[in-house]
């Protein structure tokens, strides 16, 4: 009997392209506010090639990018503060590089943003919001949907640990007046796991969620039931003509937490979406008459601070306007004078000098005075 000795051989890689495909970068969000974090993936560039290196690269100017420190895997959590590009870098032999489709995310103004709250478990985050729907309880009509869709388990779109609409318009809402809530529960496996959703309506426009009276639904979703419906009454005097926040939770947390209870706070598993509505009077005889609004949306963020906060606002008028940072005595802190205003604009006050405390906000222009709080932390 011969024994015949086998030699296997295994080809080496071919040499890398110059330049390298560097494929398509995706990103999770456009629009999020500072302090939250965007979710970027690449996974069409070249891989099987010899001598390939990679790295995901950002710009807060979209001219120049810099490596980010360790950002060499396909995919990538970065914490955001302003307006953001990122891009993919695939690096042949050292010298030639390759560079991805541009993305970006930007800041909402101060006065979308709230208390930070998203899910934070990574690999176990496992449930999502599928759809959000605001009716008219009076005719059974969907007035507002935002729908990811998709079943209820096995959903591979359960992937959000926060989503921002706050972009997507101003859903205008009626005094007095009962609206129908439906939000439907997805899961990116294939064990259903129960989950408390809470909805909040920041009705004062003070930029909290005041509750009880703000968290105007909460629920669970579980086995049997994982399409949750119910409604809700808005009161006769919350802020008018203004756009104030509405945020919904879905949290696999049952047990009493902030995120549930008071709208701010992180969780595990589950998602936070963010929205604006806008209330108008309710009419019993038509005028045929609107007020006419010098100013709305106006905000302050992040609140509690400690140091950096930005002022939001919009005016319907060519204005000069006043900012002021006052004492909770009303004191006269710092001052400044923005002259020709109309449309939205984002003023940066730094209070880092500051004593721990409340402060105000005030914003002065011919047609009147608006007042904010901020706590300094």
């Amino acid at each position: 009997m011969v024994k015949r000795r086998i030699i296997w051989s295994i080809s080496p890689l071919p040499p890398c392209n110059t330049p390298p495909d560097a494929g398509i970068a995706l990103i999770s969000d456009t629009v999020t506010c500072p302090g939250y974090s965007v979710f970027l993936i690449d996974t069409t560039h070249d891989v099987t090639y010899q001598n390939l290196s990679f790295n995901w690269q950002f710009s807060t100017d979209g001219i120049t990018y810099a490596d980010i420190p360790g950002a060499t895997a396909d995919t990538l959590t970065f914490t955001v503060n302003t307006n953001t590009w990122f891009r993919f870098r695939t690096t042949c032999n050292g010298t030639s590089d390759g560079y991805s489709n541009i993305v970006k995310v930007v800041m909402s103004p101060p006065f979308a943003c709230y208390g930070f709250s998203q899910a934070i478990g990574g690999n176990n985050d496992s449930s999502d919001v599928g759809a959000f729907i605001i009716g008219d309880i009076s005719n059974n009509n969907n007035i507002y949907a935002f729908i990811t869709g998709g079943p209820h388990l096995l959903n591979p779109a359960s992937v959000k640990k926060r989503t921002d609409y706050t972009a997507a318009g101003t859903m205008e809402l009626i005094t007095d007046s009962l609206y129908k809530i439906s939000i439907y529960h997805i899961m990116k496996g294939s064990n259903h796991a129960d989950a408390q959703v809470s909805v909040f309506i920041d009705y004062n426009n003070n930029q909290q969620y005041d509750s009880p009276n703000e968290r105007v639904f909460t629920g669970v979703a579980n086995l049997n039931n994982f399409y949750l419906n119910g409604s809700f009454q808005t009161p006769t005097s919350p802020a008018l003509n203004v756009a104030t926040g509405l945020r919904v939770v879905l949290n696999n947390d049952l047990s009493p937490n902030g995120a549930s209870d008071n709208g701010v706070g992180t969780y595990v598993s589950g998602e936070t979406e963010d929205y604006l509505v806008r209330f108008k009077l309710k009419q019993l005889v038509s005028t045929g008459i609107e007020e006419a609004q010098i100013l709305d949306q106006i905000g302050v963020y992040p609140n509690p601070t400690n140091g950096k906060v930005f002022v939001g606002f919009n005016l319907h008028e060519n204005l000069n306007v006043q900012l002021s940072v006052l004492s909770i005595t009303g004191a006269v802190l710092e001052s400044r004078t923005i002259n020709g205003v109309k449309g939205q604009a984002v003023e940066e006050f730094n209070l880092g000098a500051y004593a721990k405390g409340t402060y105000l906000i005030r914003l002065q222009t011919e047609k009147g005075t608006y007042v904010r709080r901020i706590v300094v932390e």
